[in-house]
């Protein structure tokens, strides 16, 4: 293995958790454009309840499993361990996005915590399950 290659892993390596995170932004930004800009353009008051619901829980769901999966994508080896890492890590932000969510009654807020977690959940069941083939495919 030459010099090259192993500066690429090691840059890998180091940047698969901000590229989930990031990963995690821009999906949940994606979804949250596209359902606001289809309900507009269908005629619903994109600051609808039926939007804010939907922009909410897809938004949030969309960012949890960005970030699992993407995150493990990046990585050069390990992705399946990679993403149930992940997936944990996934979890214990939404939990420590719920406590404060709950006790300042932003129910909003909650609800967007338990969609990151079932989102980055929904990866891991998936590849637990044999659905989703995180190790093909390499990235490089």
């Amino acid at each position: 293995m030459n010099a090259m290659s192993k500066l690429v892993l090691a840059l890998r390596w180091l940047a698969f958790l901000p590229g989930a995170f990031l990963a995690a932004l821009l999906g949940s930004a994606l979804i949250n454009v596209l359902t606001r800009g289809s309900m507009y353009l269908s005629g619903v008051n994109p600051d609808s309840l039926f939007t804010t619901i939907a922009s909410t829980f897809l938004g949030n769901f969309m960012a949890g499993m960005a970030f699992v999966y993407f995150g493990a994508r990046i990585t050069p080896s390990h992705r399946k361990q990679v993403a149930y890492i992940l997936t944990v890590f996934a979890v214990l932000i939404a939990g420590s996005m719920s406590f404060p969510a709950i006790v300042q009654s932003d129910w909003w807020a909650l609800a967007g915590a338990i969609s990151l977690a079932g989102g980055g959940a929904s990866i891991a069941y998936g590849i637990a399950q044999g659905e989703l083939n995180i190790e093909s495919h390499r990235l490089t």
